[in-house]
């Protein structure tokens, strides 16, 4: 890059932080990447390419759940007779996800709407987090012996998971609803 500019008579900056190696991105561009490049010189377009090609497929993902979450996704909490009640509570958000819509999916989707779920209540999950959660909707981990694909499993409800960031989940026998609990007041 720098002689790019300098063919250019362009002036450029650099950034102290960028040769210290206490940090990872550092530590990856300096010592990790030279080794690789001994394997495959052509490391960089390499990755390069895979950066384009994880940029196009995260649009098509985006599109994708911004088509089905309104299919999926139901606010706030089910009443008595039917119908669904929107707390206005302050603290407390909630959604759920309709079960019978997720079992529908496949696997991919169904991490991706949880995922998504999860972050519409700005909570970002862990793999380990939407994987729990998966199973508390009744999915099976993907294993061997079901040729890789989640199964579903229990359909009864009742079961409930404290999440990071205050994050919760209850599952009935139609949904799984998850809601933030409100923050502790400071005293």
């Amino acid at each position: 890059m720098e002689e790019y500019l300098r063919g250019r008579g362009q002036a450029w900056r650099t950034d102290s932080s960028n040769a210290d190696e206490a940090f990872t991105r550092n530590r990856v561009r300096h010592q990790l990447l030279p080794i690789l490049r001994e394997y495959n010189p052509a490391i960089d377009q390499a990755l390069a390419n895979v950066a384009e090609l994880a940029r196009e497929d995260e649009a098509r993902w985006q599109a994708e759940l911004n088509r089905i979450l309104p299919q999926v996704l139901l606010p706030g909490r089910p009443v008595r007779g039917g119908g669904r009640a929107v707390s206005t509570t302050p603290g407390e958000d909630c959604v759920a996800l309709d079960l019978e819509r997720l079992r529908g999916f496949d696997p991919a989707l169904r991490r991706r709407v949880v995922r998504a779920a999860a972050r519409s209540l700005g909570s970002r999950l862990s793999f380990d987090e939407n994987s729990r959660l998966l199973a508390l909707a009744g999915f099976a981990p993907t294993d061997s012996e079901t040729g890789g694909a989640i199964r579903s499993v229990s359909k009864s409800g009742g079961s409930r998971l404290e999440l990071a960031n205050r994050l919760r989940a209850e599952r009935s026998p139609r949904e799984l609803r998850l809601s933030r609990a409100e923050a502790p007041k400071n005293t």
